[in-house]
């Protein structure tokens, strides 16, 4: 199952990106931040000089810990955002 998310999403065009057309895609009607992407919400979250006043907090037990180390990971890597994974008990 990794293995078919992995050939979904990662694409090689010279250098290995990860591409995930969920995050580009603006949330629905409804939502608070509505019209925005996911990426367009985590870029808003930087500071001008490149800084991070915040930082998301993941938390997660068994095998939600997992993806949340997981989702740890390609947030700081697409969005250079800071990301801290708890254990959530």
């Amino acid at each position: 199952m990794l293995q078919e998310a992995l050939a979904r999403h990662l694409k090689e065009d010279g250098d290995s990106r990860i591409h995930l057309p969920a995050l580009s895609q603006p949330l629905p009607e409804g939502h608070r931040l509505a019209g925005k992407s996911p990426l367009q919400v985590m870029a808003g979250c930087r500071q001008g000089d490149n800084g991070f006043p915040n930082k998301f907090t993941v938390l997660g037990c068994g095998s939600s810990l997992h993806a949340a180390i997981l989702a740890e990971y390609l947030i700081e890597g697409i969005a250079r955002i800071p990301v801290e994974v708890q254990y959530g008990s």
